[in-house]
C-alpha cells in the first residue's frame, strides 16, 4: 500500500465536477439544519396595529369631533340663494280608501279647478289677483283638457286643441311643444293637486368680466387704439385672453365667448356696418336697353329649345334637346363670358365703428388684375386639347389674364 505522503495516480486523483458538487451538496445538507424556531425571536414587521397606536389614533379622532362641535357649518359663510331642488310633497288624496269609479280623481281635480277658477275671475273682475296671469291661464288650460278627456276625446288631441283655443296669443310658443307641457301639467295636477312649480327667474345670477370697469376700459382703450381692419371679434378676445384678465384678475386662459364679446361692444357703441354710402348708376333701365332686353332674349328662347336642361335641384339629371333631324338641327351650348378684378388693397367694406365715426380709406384699391374667362354648363373653363393647341399654336385654356395700365 502507498503511504500517506506519496502522490496519487492520475486517474485516482481525478474527480468530475458533477461528482464534486454532488459531495459539497451532500456535505452541507449533513452540516447545516433548519430549526422550526429559529425565527421565533425576530422582531416582525410593523403595521401600524398596535395597541399603543390605535389608542392613539382614537383620541385623535375624539379630539376632532369635540373641534367640529363647536364649528360653524360652511353654509353660514355664504348668502342664500333659491335651489333648484326641492322636496316632492305627497300624493294628493281626499280620502283612505281608493275609489273604483274609473276617471275618479280627474272629475275631482276638475270640480276643485272649477272652485279655484270661479274665485280667481271674482278677483280678476276686482284687478286684485291673488295669482299670476301664467298661472291663471294654466288653470284654464287644465281645466278644459281634464272636461275633454273626460268626454272621451285622446289626451294629445285635447291637449293641441286646447292649446290652440286657450293660449293662441302666446306667439313664441310652439303648439307640439306647448301640448306636452300641458300634458306634464295635469300629470302633476291629479297626483299633487296642484299647479307644479315654476323656476323660470330663480337660478343664480352671473355676471360677465366685461362688466368689470379696468376690463371694460382696457377693451375701450384697445378699440379706440386698434386700425379699422384690426377691430375684430377674435383679435380683442386674444388681448382679453393674454393680457387683460391675467393683468387685472390673475386668471390664466379664461376665453370669453365671442358673443358676449359682440354684445358688449353695441352695448359700448360699436356697429358692424359700412364705412360709407357708395352711390351706382348703371343703365340697366334705359329705353334702348329694354327695347334690345325684349329682342335678345326672344332670340335666346329660339336656342333653348337645342340646348340641355338641368332638373331643378338637381345638376346630375340632364334633360337632352329633342333635335329635329329632317331639319338638320344641332345640339346648342350657350357659352358665357364673365370677368372680375383683383385690387391690390381689397380689404373687408364693413368694420366695428361708432356712430358718427367714418374710415378714411385710400383713394385708389392699388394695382389690379383682371381675370377673363369662358364658361359653359357641360365642360366648366373653356378650352382645348394638347393637339390642337399645339397645332393652331394658341393657349390651351381661353382665360386671359390682364394687367390694366401696364405698358
Amino acid at each position: 500500500m502507498p503511504c500517506e505522503d506519496e502522490q496519487l495516480d492520475g486517474s485516482e486523483a481525478e474527480i468530475s465536477d458533477t461528482e464534486l458538487e454532488c459531495l459539497i451538496h451532500e456535505n452541507d445538507r449533513k452540516l447545516l439544519k433548519w430549526e422550526e424556531s429559529a425565527g421565533s425571536y425576530l422582531r416582525k414587521a410593523y403595521t401600524g396595529g398596535s395597541q399603543s397606536s390605535m389608542k392613539r389614533k382614537r383620541r385623535a379622532e375624539r379630539e376632532r369631533a369635540q373641534i367640529a362641535e363647536t364649528c360653524k357649518p360652511i353654509i353660514t359663510f355664504f348668502t342664500s340663494v333659491i335651489s333648484r331642488q326641492y322636496k316632492e310633497p305627497e300624493p294628493y288624496s281626499d280620502c283612505e280608501e281608493e275609489r273604483d269609479e274609473p276617471n275618479y280623481n280627474m272629475k275631482k281635480m276638475l270640480s276643485l279647478l272649477q272652485e279655484k277658477l270661479s274665485v280667481l275671475r271674482n278677483e280678476q273682475k276686482c284687478r286684485c289677483l291673488s295669482l299670476s296671469t301664467f298661472d291663471y291661464f294654466r288653470m284654464q288650460c287644465l281645466a278644459l283638457y281634464f272636461t275633454d278627456v273626460l268626454n272621451g276625446e285622446g289626451k294629445v288631441e285635447s291637449s293641441s286643441r286646447t292649446v290652440l283655443s286657450v293660449l293662441e296669443k302666446q306667439k313664441n310658443w310652439g303648439n307640439e311643444w306647448a301640448a306636452r307641457c300641458l300634458r306634464k301639467w295635469a300629470d302633476y295636477f291629479l297626483l299633487y293637486g296642484r299647479l307644479p312649480p315654476r323656476f323660470q327667474g330663480k337660478h343664480v345670477k352671473h355676471t360677465s368680466l366685461l362688466t368689470n370697469e379696468d376690463i371694460e376700459g382696457a377693451c375701450l382703450k384697445w378699440l379706440r387704439n386698434a386700425k379699422f381692419e384690426d377691430r375684430k371679434v377674435l383679435l380683442l378676445q386674444v388681448f382679453l385672453r393674454d393680457k387683460v384678465i391675467p393683468q387685472h384678475l390673475n386668471i390664466n386662459n379664461h376665453y370669453v365667448p365671442e358673443s358676449t364679446i359682440i354684445r358688449y361692444m353695441r352695448k359700448w357703441g360699436y356697429a358692424f356696418r359700412r364705412d360709407g354710402q357708395d352711390i351706382y348708376y348703371d343703365g340697366h333701365e334705359r329705353e334702348d336697353v329694354v327695347a334690345y332686353r325684349q329682342i335678345f332674349a326672344a332670340k335666346m328662347m329660339q336656342y333653348a329649345r337645342f340646348m340641355k336642361s338641368f332638373e331643378p335641384g338637381d345638376e346630375e339629371s340632364v334633360i337632352q334637346p329633342i333635335l329635329d333631324p329632317l331639319i338638320k338641327s344641332t345640339e346648342h351650348v350657350l357659352v358665357t363670358h364673365d370677368e372680375t378684378y383683383f385690387y391690390a388693397f381689397d380689404d373687408q367694406s364693413n368694420a366695428w365703428l361708432m356712430e358718427g365715426e367714418t374710415r378714411i380709406r385710400k383713394k385708389g384699391q392699388g394695382q389690379a388684375l383682371m381675370v377673363s374667362d369662358f364658361m359653359c354648363p357641360c365642360h366648366g373653363a373653356l378650352r382645348i386639347s394638347d393637339d390642337e393647341s399645339k397645332r393652331l399654336n394658341l393657349s390651351i385654356r381661353a382665360r386671359v389674364i390682364i394687367n390694366p395700365g401696364a405698358s
